[in-house]
Order: structure tokens, then C-alpha cells, then sequence
């Protein structure tokens, strides 16, 4: 789909959990090249459709994939997209031992590594990597200055909050990323599942103001009572349907790490967790 002259979204694949849209990944066509930020699953289908729709499109020839995290929906394609299209693969250092290690060592693949600053000029567009730890601790969100737009994957995302897990993100960076894409006031943000974000400073501030307001209910609970992660669960996520318990507890965790961090919260008498 067009979303608009220089940007194609191609949303293909299965959810990653009941009733979430598949990943988004994009064709950036500048004059002289394009450009592909993230490449969906790893599934024959899907990427037989990715290819073909590349192929309609009569673009510029597509030097590089820039894949914006870890994630097997985000980063799984991308080896037959280098092989198809004899592109570049590129992410950032901390997410490519994770990348290579579980899909592309056996293939011999080298990837570009990435970060802040880094740029990919295509004619009339470029592209500038931002870093944005907190989803994981290597994402990246790219920039094309000349249509302020800003491809964040699933770092803002307009149908859901982010999910932190405290093994491979971090909820402190995550934070002063939302606050950092503030500062560059994006026209649009392209997120990695669902549609754009046309009101991208609501949203960031929306976001924000999510994350504040689950640390403060965590620290009211505990106020009140020292609690394991399940009784945190019971009273921060009441309701919520068995599929995504698993993903609250890794909130819970998140924010607990976090807290900790800060001295606000600490551990005690095995995973019971209490004010400091």
C-alpha cells in the first residue's frame, strides 16, 4: 500500500498473538535507490508476496534492508530478501550478534552495523538512523528528514503500548527514547504493526504519560503491601484474557527492574517485592 509518493507499507503475515496486525515492513524509493526497513517473517508466502509486490512497483534498485530490532516478524525475512534482491543487510551493533546467531550464521552473512548518525543517501531522500533503545536494547528508528517521517516499529505504535521485555529492552531507556523522537516532531510515524501515526506528538505524550502512570500504580500497590509479580499482575492487569498474562508479567517486570534501579523498590524473601 501507498502511503505516500516515495513510501510503500507492506503489511504480510500472520499476527505475532490473536488480534494484532501483522508486521509492517516499508519500500523507501528515493531517485537513485530504495531502500527496506524491516522484512517481515521468515515464511516462503510471505516473502514470495513481498518480492512480487517489490518487483510491480518499477523502482529504483533496493541497496540495503535496514532492520530496525531483533524481532523474528521485523528481522526473520531478510535473508531472502538479500539473496533475492542482492541487498545489504544492516542493523544496529547490539542487535546483530541476536540476529545473526539465531538465523543467518550458517549462511555466511555479513550485516553493516548501525547506529545514530549513520546515514543511507537515495537521490532526493535520505535516511538517518536514530537510536531508540527500550523495546530492545539495540532498536533503531529511521528518519527521512526531507519528509519527516519517522519509521519506529514497534517503539510507538498506535493500536497498543510496547512491550519491554526485561531480558533483551529496557523500560528506563525506553522512556528517554519516547522523549528523544519528541524533541525531532515527526510529520508521521510509520509503526511496525497497524497503521501510521498521524498525531505523532499525542501519541508520544500519550505513551509517556502510560508508562508514568503504571510505575506510580505499581508503587501505590506496594505502598500498600509487599507483593509477588502474580498478585502485581492480578491488580495492575484485572481481566486481562490468558494469551497476554505473560506479556503483563514481563511489564511488571520491566517496571520493577526499573524501579529498582532507581532505588524506589527492592526483592526480598525470594521474588516478593516491596518499597525500599
Amino acid at each position: 500500500m501507498k502511503v505516500e509518493p516515495a513510501v510503500h507499507q507492506i503489511s504480510i503475515g500472520r499476527e505475532p498473538f490473536t488480534g494484532f496486525p501483522p508486521p509492517n515492513s516499508f519500500l523507501v524509493c528515493g531517485s537513485q535507490s530504495s531502500v527496506m526497513i524491516d522484512s517481515g517473517w521468515e515464511s516462503e508466502n510471505d516473502h514470495y508476496a513481498r518480492l512480487q509486490l517489490i518487483k510491480s512497483l518499477n523502482v529504483p534498485p533496493v541497496n540495503h534492508v535496514i532492520l530496525t530490532h531483533r524481532h523474528p516478524d521485523h528481522a526473520g525475512g531478510a535473508l531472502r530478501l538479500y539473496e533475492e534482491l542482492n541487498a545489504n543487510l544492516a542493523c544496529h551493533h547490539l542487535e546483530r550478534s541476536s540476529i545473526e546467531s539465531e538465523r543467518y550464521v550458517s549462511a555466511g552473512v555479513t550485516f553493516k552495523t548501525i547506529s545514530e548518525g549513520d546515514r543511507f543517501e537515495l537521490g532526493n531522500l535520505t535516511i538517518e538512523i536514530i537510536d531508540t533503545p527500550g523495546h530492545t536494547i539495540g532498536c533503531i528508528a529511521p528518519y527521512i528528514p526531507e519528509l519527516s517521517a519517522l519509521f519506529a516499529s514497534d517503539s510507538v505504535m498506535g493500536i497498543s503500548t510496547t512491550v519491554v521485555r526485561s531480558n533483551e529492552g529496557d523500560l528506563g531507556e525506553y522512556e528517554k527514547s519516547l522523549r528523544k523522537m519528541q524533541s525531532i516532531r515527526p510529520r508521521i510515524i510509520y509503526s511496525g504493526h497497524g497503521p501510521p501515526v498521524t498525531n505523532p506528538m499525542a501519541r508520544l505524550e500519550f505513551l509517556i504519560d502510560h508508562r508514568l502512570k503504571r510505575e506510580h500504580e505499581l508503587i501505590n500497590l506496594l505502598s500498600i503491601s509487599e507483593m509477588s509479580i502474580d498478585r502485581l499482575c492480578e491488580a495492575m492487569y484485572k481481566g486481562i484474557s490468558k494469551p497476554r498474562e505473560a506479556l503483563a508479567k514481563e511489564q511488571i517486570i520491566s517496571i520493577l527492574r526499573k524501579l529498582k534501579n532507581e532505588g524506589a523498590v527492592k526483592e526480598d524473601h525470594g521474588a516478593i517485592w516491596q518499597i525500599n
